[in-house]
């Protein structure tokens, strides 16, 4: 579950818990009434007693359900099931429960735009109030005998608007600062996987920029031209985690263009032999492998074959300038 289900799961086991008290309390003052009143309307008592009875039995299949949610949708279905089972019980027993109009019972219904305000903030703690203000009217028109007057049913109602107006402006004030606080922890997130990936690509070219250094520091060797080239395609491949590598140098050869400068200074000519020892790192893979260095065999060739053209040419400019100056 993420932060806002488990807040959800939170909220509803806290009301389970509150919601038990209420029964309690609500099974004292239904005792007292069958105690103390004989002039109640005859639905008035069973109908308070199956009010706590359906309370108790529904806060038990809430807490069950509560135990089973997984998705959002359900704790909002249970959520809205909930409101509506106290709403009617709270209600019901601050109509049917008071003995006369100066009864304290109807503060209990108070509890009605408390839940509202908590569960959906300035819109719940509202909705809750207009229900309170509801059951007043109602109760003044069919208790005549409890009825407490125009002026104090304004009095609750208005306090019952004030107190869902405030409690819920105050939750709609921390759930905007929980959800901004999500959206900066995904946006944290986002750029925590950023940063990752920004140091992977960091790593790789680190890699690269090894496998360069051990080019560079493969200390080739005139003599040993063929031989240097495998070991640096060695190097290079181990530092990139590859299996199959190549180096592939041009050179002019004839043309006496430096090819493969170490320390000697020395010039050497474009041969196969060369070709072949640029390639040579080239074979033991597989057969993808083997076409791409068939390919580039065969690009190395026609680099070779097109310098030894170019030097011939000029070698036959450079004849026939002779000539014309010894003319």
């Amino acid at each position: 579950m993420d932060g806002t289900q488990i807040e959800a799961a939170r909220l509803e086991r806290q009301l389970v818990w509150l919601r038990w008290l209420v029964a309690a309390f609500g099974a004292v003052q239904v005792g007292f009434a069958v105690r103390d009143r004989g002039n109640d309307p005859a639905f008035a008592l069973p109908l308070a007693v199956a009010l706590v009875i359906g309370l108790a039995i529904g806060n038990l299949a809430i807490s069950s359900s509560v135990r089973k949610a997984t998705e959002p949708g359900q704790f909002r279905s249970i959520g809205v099931v909930a409101f509506a089972l106290d709403a009617v019980v709270i209600l019901g027993l601050v109509w049917l429960v008071p003995s006369g109009p100066g009864d304290p019972v109807w503060v209990l219904g108070y509890l009605v735009p408390l839940e509202g305000a908590a569960r959906w903030g300035l819109p719940g703690g509202l909705i809750g109030a207009g229900l309170f203000l509801g059951e007043q009217i109602v109760q003044e028109a069919a208790r005549a005998q409890v009825a407490a007057g125009a002026s104090q049913v304004s009095f609750r109602a208005g306090m019952a608007f004030v107190i869902g107006a405030v409690t819920g402006s105050f939750v709609s004030s921390l759930q905007r600062t929980a959800a901004e606080a999500a959206d900066q922890a995904i946006a944290a997130s986002a750029a925590a996987q950023r940063a990752e990936v920004a140091a992977s690509q960091a790593a790789e070219a680190h890699r690269e920029v090894a496998a360069f250094h051990a080019a560079v520091f493969a200390d080739a060797q005139p003599e040993h031209l063929a031989e240097t080239l495998r070991t640096t395609a060695g190097r290079v491949a181990a530092e990139l985690g590859c299996t199959a590598l190549g180096l592939l140098t041009r050179s002019t050869g004839i043309a006496g263009e430096d090819v493969g400068k170490g320390r000697a200074d020395q010039r050497f000519e474009a041969g196969d032999n060369i070709v072949a020892g640029t390639l040579g790192n080239l074979g033991g893979g597989d057969a993808k492998t083997d076409r791409y260095a068939t390919r580039r065999t065969r690009i190395a060739e026609r680099v070779v074959a097109a310098s030894r053209g170019r030097a011939r040419h000029r070698s036959s400019r450079r004849r026939s300038s002779r000539l014309h100056g010894s003319t």
